[in-house]
């Protein structure tokens, strides 16, 4: 599943939520040079935002459809938002925010029809039915199909998007990305830009340090690596310059290539040259014990063929940690469940299917054969056909 999703150019310039962190009951409206015009009775935040860039990112990972059939669990986790019953209720209120914007366009749309006027919501309607845990949303199906077919548009990253946490940092990234579009440098006025956000601060001395602090979160938590520039022009004026400078490179760990001794004889021979980086990592990043865990519960699965990927996704998702090697607990799941490469599966309402290596390809890795037949044992995945 792709986490990168596409957006139109003017939805990035021009904003659809508040910094604030608390949602306004005034009417806000904006209207932008491609004859857009947008209003809403309870202006979004950046939670509201995230929930809606989840959305789009499922639509999108499905086709494009506008019809979603998704766990509220399985949202505000998609979001990094954590699990209460408060944060669901917020959730059904963020629905009820995006359910109440209104968006209206005048002149050629997608289809390249010219129009008087069209108007349309960012969510028609949203139900969960009684006794059910599935929210089920439908999503305008002319906002969706305006971004789909949009020829000005960017890809972004929902992850990068997701770890900025900041929602000053998180509307300039919008801002930036979009114009640094097809340039290398921006120069705008300080008091422009936090009127363009929109900041609550009115007054340079006090835009300016907030915005170098964002500038620094983006330049660290996402691949777009931003110089800032600000530029005096009179008591209380000034502009900011930023440039866009070449793309950060991830530097790869220094690490001896051999494996340790303490784990040599655990690692099969025909395993050991292509998992050497991933066995120290591991020991570099914890130490031998954990290590050990690691491979144990690798070596616990079936029909390995990809060892080194395995073994990095248990230590990346912790699978190691409930593992207990002398209880052996995946064994009698090998007797009672018959599962089997090209088997179709259902978690928490999406399909999977095992693939070679008894896998599943999950959004965060890939899940071993294990804990398929755990979740399945415990009656949380369900074979839907063999």
């Amino acid at each position: 599943m792709s986490n990168e999703l596409k957006q139109d150019i003017n939805f990035l310039e021009y904003p659809l939520w508040s910094i604030n962190t608390r949602p306004a009951n005034t009417v806000i409206k904006w209207e932008d040079d491609d004859s857009f015009k947008f209003s809403c009775a309870k202006l979004p935040t950046k939670v509201d935002m995230l929930i809606l860039y989840y959305l789009l990112l499922e639509c999108q990972n499905n086709n494009w459809s506008d019809k979603l059939v998704l766990s509220r669990y399985q949202i505000l986790k998609g979001c990094d938002i954590s699990i209460s019953q408060p944060k669901y209720k917020r959730l059904e209120q963020s629905l009820d925010i995006w359910s109440s914007v209104y968006i209206k366009y005048s002149g050629v749309f997608y289809d390249d029809k010219k129009y008087q006027s069209i108007n349309f919501h960012i969510i028609d309607d949203w139900k969960v039915k009684e006794g059910d845990t599935k929210v089920r949303i439908s999503l305008n199906p002319l906002w969706v199909e305006k971004i789909k077919n949009s020829h000005f548009f960017k890809y972004i990253s929902f992850t990068q998007m997701k770890s900025l946490r900041s929602p000053l940092a998180l509307r300039l990234y919008e801002l930036l990305i979009k114009t640094f579009y097809n340039r290398t440098k921006w120069e705008i006025d300080i008091i422009k830009l936090g009127q363009k956000i929109p900041m609550q601060e009115k007054y340079m001395s006090d835009i300016v340090p907030k915005i170098e602090t964002a500038v620094k979160r983006i330049s660290i938590k996402t691949d777009l690596n931003i110089s800032l520039k600000i530029v005096k022009q009179g008591r209380g004026k000034g502009k900011f310059i930023f440039t866009k400078k070449p793309k950060k490179v991830k530097k790869q760990l220094d690490l001896p290539m051999g494996i340790p001794d303490e784990v040599d004889f655990l690692i099969p021979d025909k395993f050991k040259k292509s998992s050497s980086f991933i066995v120290n990592q591991i020991v570099n990043e914890t130490d031998i014990t954990t290590l050990k865990k690691c491979i144990e519960c690798t070596n616990s699965h079936k029909n390995i063929k990809n060892y080194g990927a395995l073994l990095r996704t248990i230590y990346k998702q912790g699978y190691y940690k409930d593992f207990k090697p002398d209880e052996k607990p995946y064994k009698p799941m090998d007797i009672s469940i018959d599962i089997a490469v090209g088997d179709k599966v259902e978690l928490e309402g999406k399909k999977y299917i095992i693939e070679d290596g008894m896998v599943i390809r999950m959004k965060d890795g890939l899940m071993p054969e294990g804990f398929i037949r755990k979740l399945i044992l415990n009656k949380k995945m369900k074979i839907v056909e063999k």
